[in-house]
């Protein structure tokens, strides 16, 4: 069985107002697993997700993030490698 990817990231932009948490396999083509409406605009607030079902091998994970203006913003990729057996995993920038 794949390990859960618990992943968490903190607000520190007050212009955002919505975030979108992608997925991908190979760093291309992306799919939508989360959406996260930001109700509050102070900064420092932490958002997470439990990605139950990640792909064995390579997961990449970034953050669709939208300003008030309606600009997308897009984060840097990071990837997390789910191993089919054991502990082992491995995140990078």
């Amino acid at each position: 069985k794949v390990n859960e990817v618990k992943l968490v990231w903190e607000k520190s932009d007050k212009t955002i107002r919505q975030y979108t948490l992608q997925h991908s396999t190979d760093e291309k083509n992306w799919i939508e697993i989360a959406q996260q409406l930001v109700k509050d605009f102070n900064n420092n607030q932490v958002f997470q997700f439990l990605h139950r079902s990640p792909a064995r091998g390579k997961n990449y994970y970034r953050l669709k993030m939208v300003n008030g203006t309606a600009q997308t913003i897009f984060s840097s990729a990071i990837m997390v490698s789910a191993e089919a057996s054991g502990n082992g995993w491995g995140i990078y920038p």
